[in-house]
């Protein structure tokens, strides 16, 4: 692979994440998603230097400083020294999507005391033709997958879906 022959390492607890000692105690990171890759390093000599390595082999386009990625918008404020990322595009999306945009906020997703059954019989017809599935995954990305801090407090659990939990999209 192209990048571990120019001294990066992947990391062993994420494969889409490389690192590379500079020399200034601060290492050289590139995230890689598909065909994106996410460019972060102290000196900016570091970053055109490494951008010039990948147009021998490949075929770039330098979209210039990070915004949006995978779903999280991405705000720099370099008199603060912030980097603020945001999933809140996404989750409204989530919601236009599944026809819930005008949804009124509530404190408890769910009903309280309401007890989930693993029922292999559901079908569509009994879950209303409503795209349960689709709207599971598109939460569990939400609120786990693209959430790091989620990642580590909480383990991965499987998510049941049934008729009964019909309630807590709806609210």
């Amino acid at each position: 692979m192209f990048l571990t022959s120019t001294g990066f390492s992947r990391l062993t607890s994420d494969n889409c994440i490389f690192r590379k000692d500079t020399g200034n105690g601060i290492p050289m990171i590139i995230g890689v998603y598909v065909d994106d890759l996410i460019l972060i390093a102290k000196d900016p000599d570091d970053i055109r230097r490494l951008k010039e390595d990948l147009e021998g082999p490949f075929k770039i386009k330098d979209l210039g400083e990070i915004k949006f990625v995978l779903g999280i918008n991405v705000t720099r404020d370099r008199a603060r020294r912030t980097i603020s990322l945001s999933q809140k595009a996404y989750a409204e999306q989530i919601l236009d999507d599944f026809g819930m945009s005008n949804s009124k906020p509530v404190s408890t997703p769910a009903i309280s005391g309401l007890f989930l059954q693993n029922d292999r019989h559901d079908t569509d017809a009994k879950l209303g033709g409503f795209p349960y599935r689709e709207a599971v995954g598109a939460l569990t990305y939400l609120t786990g997958c693209s959430d790091p801090i989620y990642q580590q407090q909480y383990p991965r659990w499987p998510v049941s879906v049934n008729a009964q939990r019909r309630s807590t999209l709806r609210h």
